[in-house]
């Protein structure tokens, strides 16, 4: 279905992309601080290390989509 001609397009196709990117990487964060730090849910993973290496490299690339679109702009 083609854009309507009453609404304006705000953000770019780079712009959306990174803002996913960037969202994607923060719920992996939030959701492995959560196994590891809550309870119920920390019984529940099994490869504990596995999940900690997984937020260690999620919070390091955080800030790469920020450093694309700022380069990219």
């Amino acid at each position: 279905m083609p854009p309507s001609p009453d609404r304006i397009r705000r953000f770019t196709g780079g712009q959306r992309s990174i803002h996913a990117a960037l969202g994607t990487l923060m719920g992996v964060c939030i959701l492995t601080a959560a196994m590891l730090y809550w309870g119920p849910l920390s019984t529940l993973v099994g490869r504990r290390e596995m999940v900690g290496s997984v937020h260690y490299v999620s919070g390091l690339l955080l800030p790469l989509p920020l450093l694309v679109g700022a380069l990219a702009s």
